[in-house]
């Protein structure tokens, strides 16, 4: 799986995430997420996410608490069917 982080104007481009999120790679992508969320961008964009499990959804969560906790909202937009099949499973929403 890939984080892409533009080079320029992170604040103003979403986080793509593409492949799979799952347990396998959640450290290496916590890593690049939290290091996006400090220069408060707004939006994820999970459409190109094609495996997600439980650890990709509680990710996902702990992204949208960091960014509250940072004074800023997160949109996770166009989740991929993966996606909204992990979170039926764990029983979460993507909605605010």
């Amino acid at each position: 799986m890939s984080a892409d982080l533009p080079s320029q104007d992170l604040g103003r481009q979403p986080l793509a995430f593409a492949g799979a999120l799952t347990i396998a790679c959640i450290a290496h992508q916590h890593a690049r997420l939290c290091a996006w969320l400090e220069v408060n961008s707004r939006q994820i964009d999970l459409s190109g996410v094609t495996e997600c499990d439980a650890a990709g959804v509680q990710l996902l969560i702990a992204a949208r608490r960091t960014a509250a906790t940072l004074g800023n909202s997160l949109e996770l937009s166009m989740p991929s069917a993966a996606v909204l099949e992990a979170c039926r499973r764990c029983g979460v929403t993507l909605t605010h």
